[in-house]
């Protein structure tokens, strides 16, 4: 197949998509040869790759002269085994990547050579099912920059150093991780979801804790492996949830040295914990939260009590809710925090006046 397109001469073209039909077989020659002949104008700023059926991408793909393309998405390339050389485009901003079920590993191939991804912000990928290993030689390629990071039905080895911000359905992913330093230091959002192999940190010194002071939202739902957790690694947290967390049985504050200069979760505004049927206790010895304005409870079966200290603890609450929590404990009206607004136990034979 020859075509001659002059797409290259199209200056003012900002945005373009390339759709293949569906296809359950490799077209590579027919196709390649195609997707060749289309190269855009240097300026595109926009780029769509979708259910291309070849094994290869085209040679302009990712070539550095692309200096204005800063969204860029390869969807459903199924017969491709590597990524094309991304790293190059020097405006990148957001990639996602997605239904490339053939690719196995992404390495030297994705980067290319000097500083890859000076610009890049968002990242997404999803439904690799193929692919095992990120290899990172060196330094991580500009990955500091990154505020958006997202796997979705990806199992694979994270190298060391990289966490993503957003992970779900992905149940086989490990992290290679020699030290605690996993977490780049400018995380601020962080939702994991589904991934058993997962342990979170146990046992954290305060150092390490300060080192995510940009972390302002977490949410673990879906088992993450680890039957304890620790509130002592977010000094500085907006919101913490945990859903569906099978296996999870204790929150907790960590002891230890420098553990009494630090000033409790004093930016925590919200509290929930909904569906941990094994959840006994939460942080027993004290939490200092004098900004938590709202706490929920709600389906944790094996919940025998609320924490002791929030009246003297949590000045600010507003809200308490408490649901499916069949064996509470009675609680009596002083243990209530005096500026509560609304407060919601959907069994009252376990509220006393004593």
């Amino acid at each position: 197949m020859h075509v001659r397109a002059n797409l290259k001469e199209i200056g003012d073209l900002d945005d373009l998509a390339f759709e293949f039909g569906l296809s359950k077989t490799n077209k590579s020659e027919n196709e390649r040869d195609l997707l060749e002949n289309l190269r855009p104008h240097a300026d595109l700023k926009k780029l769509i790759v979708s259910y291309y059926a070849a094994t290869s991408f085209p040679s302009w793909m990712g070539d550095h002269s692309f200096q204005s393309m800063t969204p860029l998405c390869l969807s459903n390339c199924a017969f491709c085994d590597f990524l094309p050389r991304l790293g190059q485009l020097p405006s990148l901003k957001v990639l996602t990547i997605e239904g490339m079920n053939k690719v196995w590993l992404v390495g030297a191939e994705f980067y290319g050579c000097g500083s890859p991804f000076c610009c890049l912000e968002e990242v997404a990928f999803r439904v690799m099912k193929e692919w095992e290993e990120w290899i990172v030689e060196g330094p991580l390629p500009q990955l500091e920059s990154i505020t958006e990071l997202h796997l979705q039905r990806c199992d694979l080895r994270l190298p060391e150093g990289l966490l993503p911000l957003h992970i779900s359905e992905c149940p086989a992913l490990e992290f290679c991780c020699s030290h605690n330093d996993g977490l780049p230091s400018s995380i601020q959002s962080l939702d994991i979801w589904k991934v058993k192999k997962m342990e979170l940190p146990k046992l954290i010194s305060a150092e390490w804790m300060q080192l995510y002071s940009l972390l302002r939202n977490l949410t673990v739902s879906d088992d993450v492996g680890s039957v304890s957790f620790s509130l002592g690694v977010l000094p500085n947290l907006l919101h913490l949830q945990f859903w569906r967390c099978e296996n999870l049985e204790n929150i907790y504050i960590p002891e230890g040295r420098g553990i009494t200069a630090w000033n409790g979760l004093k930016s925590l505004l919200q509290l929930s914990i909904f569906d941990c049927p094994k959840l006994e206790h939460v942080a027993r010895k004290g939490l200092r939260a004098p900004n938590l304005k709202a706490l929920l409870f709600r389906g944790c079966e094996n919940l025998k009590s609320l924490p002791s200290w929030m009246c003297t603890n949590l000045s600010s609450l507003r809200h308490l809710h408490v649901r499916k929590c069949p064996v509470l404990e009675p609680i009596s009206e002083r243990e209530f925090p005096h500026g509560l607004i609304m407060l919601e136990i959907d069994n009252f034979q376990q509220l006393t006046s004593h």
